[in-house]
């Protein structure tokens, strides 16, 4: 086995200082001439604005919204998004366009779609998966969130289109496990060879529908993007601006004010303003984003079960959902297993629930010796006050009104509580260290885009891995105490050794009736994905599917057509947003059928060959 791996990393190491060396070599659009702008015309530029201020365009470093969107936008993934419809693939955000392995989940071909191509007229390659996931790169121990390197044995191209992962285990979801889903895009030689640390604020060589015209600066409020002209179908738009604000609560006023096409995730309290625009309009998808409390699950007095129990009970959600959210979301009170109500078959119903019930808080409390003195606040058995920490994000508002309710809540309650609103990077950066604390505080944060509750895999995840603002700080423990968390271990595993929907809907099931029971955080809500925009200037908008978890939808953007050109300016139904030009929905290539035979594979991922209908 020792090997076996120095040879692993030899071959990898031998082959990434190769592509490298030829790097400086490529020539064509976009590699290090920023100067070749497109003459675009203000009717063909498309604005979008989002936020908070962006700290990096990397997956592997990024820990805000805008940067999550950015770097969706720019490159596209080694495996199809989930759709939110149906559970079905997206193929348009993948460079594959099929996916195989073998009889036991152990040996993975991933095959780049024929004729895909950098935004430098470069073609994407097999090489390009293997550079992303080398041990210098995206496995590099200090940014493998998901532990995939732990999994594989070795791994080689098998010809140009297609690249070949031999793992040492089991893994039914190896595909999804490295995919833009939680991990990492695909990224260009340009990108490798800064490390994996790089911001990519100069990202100009992309494969998604724009590429960055000039480096953008940390702390600017705008960035521009050039059309890719080798991305098909070609984009509308031949100049893409992006604007960033700090918080939701200022996208309002850049959509009544017509300074941009479409904005989003937009605030939940300035829609009905918003909509009184007659060319303003929304796309609302149902409950697809995840409102929740963390908290350090081995730390006293979170490390009881009851008390975690106490504080779901401790909350009005009906109040988050009318006063933070506007009536847009869905309770959290019978899906505490941390898969959405809106998420068809996957979700359970047959789970703990809670109410707000803060009776049943108290009597929990006393089971676990707290109780409250003459003074109305709650105490340990030793007399001391039960203080605790809140802490909330000021990127969106509805979270620092949600923290409102639940600081009235809980001091109602007896509880002791001191609140501060911080920006969710200052959050994230400050969780590794500690500062102030921060370990041990409640944490309230609305994930948007975070989780993909379509797919039982990523359900199935420790929430630290999916849609929580910080890693998670209780060592290995997602459940508490070490019995559960053993037993969701169990399930977890079990999931990620099949493929099998039926199940894999049992196991999910089972991990859904432990989160609901010992709550490894208590959902407070599932709040609506909302995104407006303007008619204006641009027409061909979807109905959905416009941002689904993490992705900003490529082929609905390239869709849309300026209205002095469009030859109708109705709205399109849902379906264009997921629909598919004949030029990306090639099959397998011979050669590649014939590389599938050989090692005995399944192609079982495959592109679709006709439009998907929806």
């Amino acid at each position: 086995m020792v090997t076996q791996e120095k040879r692993f990393i030899a071959s990898v190491s031998i082959l990434l200082l190769l592509l490298l060396a030829l790097a400086p070599t490529f020539s064509g659009r976009g590699v290090t001439n920023y100067a070749n702008a497109q003459s675009c015309p203000a009717s063909q530029t498309l604005r979008l604005t989002t936020f908070p201020l962006p700290a990096s365009f990397n997956m592997l470093t990024s820990t805000t919204l805008s940067g999550y969107i950015m770097a969706a936008l720019l490159q596209n993934t080694v495996y199809p998004y989930v759709t939110f419809a149906n559970g079905s693939l997206d193929w348009n955000s993948s460079i594959t366009n099929w996916v195989s392995h073998n009889s036991n989940y152990t040996v993975w071909l991933f095959h780049v779609t024929p004729g895909l191509q950098w935004s430098n007229g470069q073609p994407v390659t097999s090489q390009d998966i293997l550079n992303t996931y080398s041990l210098t790169y995206a496995l590099n121990s200090s940014y493998d969130l998901v532990g995939a390197a732990s999994e594989v044995q070795s791994m080689q191209a098998v010809n140009s289109s297609t690249a070949q992962f031999v793992l040492n285990q089991t893994d039914a979801h190896f595909a999804e496990r490295i995919s833009l889903m939680i991990f990492e895009n695909v990224q260009p030689a340009s990108a490798i060879a800064q490390g994996p640390a790089a911001n990519l604020f100069n990202q100009n060589v992309t494969d998604g529908p724009y590429y960055i015209a000039q480096p953008y600066v940390s702390g600017s409020s705008q960035v521009v993007l050039e059309r890719n002209p080798d991305y098909k179908p070609l984009p509308g738009a031949c100049e893409l601006i992006v604007n960033f604000v700090e918080s939701s609560s200022q996208l309002s006023e850049f959509l009544t004010s017509g300074s941009t096409d479409i904005a989003g995730p937009v605030d939940p309290s300035s829609v009905t303003a918003d909509l009184n625009n007659p060319s303003i309009h929304l796309i609302d998808e149902k409950g697809v984003n995840i409102m929740t409390m963390q908290y350090n699950v081995t730390s006293y007095p979170y490390n009881m079960t009851a008390f975690r129990q106490a504080l779901a009970y401790s909350v009005n959600q009906s109040q988050i959902l009318s006063q933070a959210l506007s009536g847009y979301g869905v309770l959290g009170y019978s899906a505490e297993g941390d898969v959405s109500p809106t998420a068809g078959p996957l979700y359970s119903a047959n789970i703990p629930q809670y109410s707000f019930n803060q009776s049943q808080a108290l009597s929990l409390l006393q089971s676990i010796g707290i109780t409250k003195g003459t003074n109305g606040v709650l105490q340990y058995k030793n007399g001391t006050a039960v203080s605790l920490s809140l802490i909330t994000d000021s990127d969106q508002t509805f979270d620092v009104i949600a923290a409102g309710i639940v600081q009235d809540n809980l001091q109602q309650l007896g509880f002791q509580i001191s609140t501060q609103v911080l920006s969710g990077q200052t959050i994230t950066g400050d969780f590794p260290g500690n500062v102030n604390d921060i370990q041990h505080a409640l944490v309230l944060y609305t994930s948007i885009g975070g989780a993909f509750f379509q797919n039982a895999w990523t359900d199935a995840q420790p929430g630290y891995h999916v849609y929580l603002l910080s890693y998670g700080v209780g060592g290995n423990y997602w459940e508490y105490p070490p019995s559960v968390n053993d037993e969701y271990n169990s399930n977890l595993t079990a999931i990620d050794n099949t493929a099998n929907p039926a199940q894999e809907k049992t196991y999910i099931d089972s991990i859904q009736a432990l989160n609901a029971e010992y709550l490894p955080v208590v959902t407070l809500a599932y709040p609506d994905e909302l995104w407006a925009y303007n008619t204006q200037h641009w027409t061909g908008w979807p109905s959905r599917y416009l941002y689904v978890g993490s992705w900003l939808n490529d082929t609905a953007l390239a869709a849309l057509k300026p209205v002095s050109t469009a030859t109708s300016t109705s709205t399109t139904s849902g379906s264009t947003a997921l629909s598919y030009s004949a030029a990306v929905l090639i099959g397998a290539s011979a050669a590649a059928i014939v590389a599938v035979a050989a090692f005995g594979l399944t192609a079982r991922y495959r592109r679709p060959r006709g439009p998907l209908s929806r």
